[in-house]
């Protein structure tokens, strides 16, 4: 199951090889710095192969969580060990990409040199206006109208990859949700932390999650909707660890679509349609599929759901140079042969760039393959 053991076959990148490794670590005395260095150092070198997919968490027969000992590990390790420039880039990404935005062509300029510091093949932030575009198409934001109506509103909680990178995808599912009778809202960005956990800063994560959980708990009582699985069920996985609790429910799209099925108008124009789901949506939600599955069945369209395991990118790690070859193999392994073809689909924001960045193909999200059949008739345009 795991997707850098795939791809090396070296034991020390599987889940119990990598638990062996922090089990003798902690045993040396780790955490308080005791463990023989050269050792400590193999410990770090299989752990940062770990994708944090979280599949072993829950396909693993004795469900060893190596994201979660992986976080603990790398907080422990720097605070002895200087962290790499890449990683205070990765870090910073989120709260900054706001400025990012407004500073669109030094930021998209900028993305040859993120090698200097270990990265490459950055996304681009696009022309496209969003603000803009929701106030042409009479889509309001939280905080700036008066409080929506909790019967008909559906929030949408941006995440920082579909915000700022595809932010025509953020537009197609307010359209969505206004084609099916609901009226569409966008709650405001805030940074989810998710990156930071995945580095190890947990002391930075759990701060920046509090202030998100919040920021939900704030909106308690009306339907939440997020667009990138690692973000969206992270509130609920990730944050619960951190905070104790969970945060309020937000939902996957297909979550959303599945209980207003009955509001999505019928089909029979047929066709068919591939869905490659991201590797931590189904871990968590290995029903995801089958959502989408109705959705598209309700409009007509067969959906065929190939087996596929991690595509090698997995949020930013496979834009770190260290592990390209590796990301590479991974795509070959599982994706390569999946994504040729006619309307081809990917949940995943990371799955969409790396497609793009190893096979030269641009995949789109279903629900933006679900806006262009909802919006084919001109009475919805």
């Amino acid at each position: 199951m795991c997707p850098s053991y795939k791809a090396t076959g070296d034991r020390r990148h599987s889940p119990k090889g990598r638990a062996g490794l922090v089990r003798e670590w902690l045993r040396q005395g780790g955490p308080d710095g005791r463990a023989e260095p050269a050792f400590e150092a193999e410990v770090k070198a299989a752990l940062d192969g770990c994708l944090s997919c979280r599949a072993c968490a829950r396909a693993c027969p004795v469900q060893v969580d190596v994201p979660s000992f992986r976080a603990r590990f790398l907080e422990a390790w720097h605070r002895r060990h200087r962290r790499p420039l890449a990683d205070h880039a990765l870090a910073r990404l989120e709260p900054l990409l706001p400025l990012a935005e407004r500073l669109r062509p030094i930021f998209n300029a900028a993305g040859p040199l993120a090698r200097v510091i270990g990265l490459h093949h950055l996304p681009k932030i696009p022309a496209l206006n969003l603000r803009a575009e929701l106030r042409r198409h009479g889509i309001s934001t939280l905080g700036t109208a008066a409080r929506p109506d909790p019967a008909r509103a559906v929030v949408i909680v941006p995440d920082a990859f579909t915000r700022f990178f595809e932010p025509a995808l953020l537009l197609d599912l307010a359209l969505v949700i206004r084609a099916l009778g609901h009226e569409p809202w966008v709650a405001p960005f805030r940074p989810s932390g998710k990156p930071l956990h995945v580095l190890g800063r947990l002391a930075a994560f759990r701060k920046t999650a509090a202030r998100q959980a919040q920021a939900l708990e704030r909106m308690a009582g009306l339907v939440l909707v997020g667009i990138e699985p690692a973000v969206t069920l992270a509130y609920g996985d990730e944050y619960r660890e951190a905070l104790g609790r969970r945060a309020p429910p937000v939902l996957l799209p297909q979550e959303w679509l599945a209980a207003v099925i009955d509001r999505i108008p019928e089909g029979n124009a047929g066709g068919r349609a591939t869905l490659l789901t991201h590797c931590t949506e189904q871990t968590l939600r290995p029903g995801a599929p089958d959502a989408w599955a109705q959705v598209f069945a309700r409009l007509g369209v067969t959906l065929e759901r190939p087996r596929t395991g991690c595509c090698g990118m997995a949020g930013t790690w496979g834009h770190e140079l260290r592990n390209a070859e590796i990301s590479a193999r991974i795509f070959s392994h599982s994706w390569a042969d999946k994504v040729q073809g006619p309307d081809v689909l990917a949940t995943g924001f990371s799955c969409r760039c790396q497609a793009q960045l190893q096979a030269g193909i641009a995949l789109r999200h279903p629900i933006s393959f679900l806006r262009d059949r909802l919006y084919s008739d001109e009475k919805l345009t």
